[in-house]
């Protein structure tokens, strides 16, 4: 099958020409997920690993929900008793948490409930590669959703002693982003440094765009906390060149808020407000939710810092409403977005 044979070039530096032939193919891989689930057991075990192996055309093109609701279909339907299906069935649960963790279409518990069975369901099928990918999912998500960084580090930690075991350049890189970026987050800056600067070198080695841009994002937003903007901002735009090159839609949007984030801490509001709310449509009409709120939260901070306080309460006041609809703790989503409405109040001189 054309896709069995295009899916592995999505890593590495023939990705480009194989998300292009996936485009074109697109509509028949819908046409087969749907025909594999009216049929019989190896069908619908053939249709859980078509998905698992769609993962990576869906996260680049931005295909966040459709991505979900086929993994998720394919996975409840597969038989359980086979070998391959429950592979198949592993990989497909931990991509679906994936997709609902950066879509935000599910209640914020649902990513980390997935997330915990398909790395339960990747260790019984004694697979290292799987088992090692679902590691990263469940740490990036225990980590990103519960503030569980620690635990999320171990695991980030298990999963690089796999793959290095299994040679597996690619994800020796990507463990060592997230292992660069859990570092940063516990306090070690100078450690997760040295750690996305050996994932850049490997990803960089293999030629691979996308993992490239992934290692600039979070260099770019270090060099921005330490006060280094001119790094920062090519590190950014280096990353927008890539993620513009392989068509990655949602990627190239965030690193353009990146940027516009760095415009912020140099003081330059009206064109960092102007590139925010350039992006903020497409963002709502792909349903990215996290982002959406993300953003207003962004634009509201630039506004507050240009003194435009009615205007930067809307727009907080509007992303705690998002954080609501994917957040079922309500009151963890109002406290993200308080302290930006306490600093308003104060700014219009209301302490109460």
């Amino acid at each position: 099958m054309l896709v069995k044979r295009i899916c592995p070039d999505l890593i590495g530096n023939h990705s480009g020409a194989a998300l292009r032939a996936l485009d074109q193919e697109h509509d028949n891989v819908r046409s087969a997920l749907g025909y594999s689930q009216n049929g019989g057991p190896q069908e619908k075990s053939r249709g859980v690993r078509l998905a698992a192996a769609m993962y990576f055309y869906w996260v680049t093109r931005g295909y966040y929900i459709e991505g979900q609701t086929w993994l998720e279909r394919t996975a409840e339907t597969t038989p359980k008793d086979d070998p391959l299906s429950r592979l198949g069935r592993a990989k497909a649960l931990s991509r679906a948490a994936v997709l609902a963790h950066l879509s935000g279409n599910s209640q914020a518990v649902y990513p980390v409930k997935i997330s915990g069975e398909g790395l339960t369901l990747a260790r019984e099928t004694a697979d290292r590669d799987t088992i090692a990918f679902a590691l990263l999912v469940r740490g990036e998500i225990i980590g990103a959703q519960n503030g569980e960084w620690r635990d999320a580090h171990t695991m980030f930690m298990e999963a690089l002693a796999l793959f290095e075991a299994l040679g597996l350049k690619y994800w020796m890189a990507f463990a060592k982003l997230l292992l660069g970026c859990s570092t940063h987050i516990l306090g070690e800056p100078d450690r997760a440094l040295e750690l996305l600067q050996q994932s850049l070198a490997l990803f960089r080695e293999i030629g691979d765009r996308s993992g490239i841009a992934w290692v600039l994002a979070p260099m770019g937003g270090l060099a921005r906390d330490q006060g280094r903007y001119d790094e920062a901002l090519a590190s950014q735009e280096e990353c927008l060149t890539h993620h513009e090159a392989i068509g990655a839609r949602v990627e190239q949007l965030l690193a353009k808020v990146r940027i516009a984030e760095i415009e912020t801490q140099r003081k330059n509001y009206v064109r960092a407000i102007e590139i925010f709310e350039n992006c903020l449509p497409s963002l709502r009409d792909m349903g990215v939710k996290p982002s959406v709120a993300h953003v207003l939260i962004d634009i509201g901070v630039a506004l507050w810092r240009k003194g435009d306080y009615e205007c930067a309460r809307s727009r907080f006041e509007e992303a705690m409403r998002i954080r609501m609809e994917f957040d079922e703790d309500h009151e963890r989503a109002r406290a993200s977005v308080q302290t930006n409405l306490g600093d308003v109040a104060v700014s219009e001189g209301n302490f109460d």
